[in-house]
């Protein structure tokens, strides 16, 4: 089986188990679809769209392909644990090794943060500015939980760590960004308001 993009990480994240902060973190022998969802949320989730459906259909066709197998009984809610085969490994590394050996390629970004910026000249500047300031309380706590999964991987040098430390200092970017663009938002709003004054 040829892997696609969603069951390379679907399978990546059976390989290395529950982010750091999450139950179970270094001592999970499997995952349910839930806790795969719930790693991805922490982990490629912020950089690779991967989402809920995605993972659970992803799953009976790795099992199918005889790359991941059941984990342990079902838990308490019938969610059955997986992890990834000696085949489902192999499927993963090479899935891996191809993409580090196509060589670079641009990120490919959608950002409704950064179209409303662009554009915000021709929109209501107080709603301009709350919209502002909701996506800065909102890095603000993904900064928050960013650090506490640092704290948790401590002098951790892997390079998931790598990964992580990446998105806190995105995080401490958008933040100190927001705060600037808030500000020429004041601004604007303020030489409006003198504009009609006169």
């Amino acid at each position: 089986m040829a892997l696609t993009s969603t069951a390379a990480c679907v399978l990546g994240l059976l390989l290395m188990g529950p982010a750091p902060g999450q139950p179970g973190f270094r001592t999970a022998r499997g995952m349910t679809g839930g806790q795969v969802y719930a790693a991805a949320e922490r982990s490629v989730s912020r950089f690779w769209n991967l989402t809920r459906s995605q993972v659970y259909a992803e799953l009976p066709r790795l099992l199918e392909a005889g790359l991941v197998e059941p984990a342990g009984a079902p838990g308490p809610r019938g969610a059955q644990p997986f992890r990834a085969t000696r085949a489902g490994r192999e499927a993963f590394t090479t899935w891996v090794g191809e993409l580090v050996a196509a060589g670079p390629r641009d990120d490919q970004l959608r950002s409704p943060l950064l179209l409303a910026v662009f554009f915000g000249q021709f929109a209501d500047a107080t709603r301009l500015r709350i919209l502002l300031e909701e996506y800065r309380a909102r890095h603000l706590r993904m900064l928050e939980q960013t650090d506490d999964m640092l704290a948790a991987l401590g002098r951790d040098r892997s390079l998931p760590g790598a990964a992580l430390r990446r998105r806190a200092a995105y995080q401490r970017l958008m933040v100190d960004w927001l705060a600037d663009t808030i500000a020429r938002v004041r601004r604007l709003t303020s030489a409006a308001a003198r504009t009609r004054g006169q």
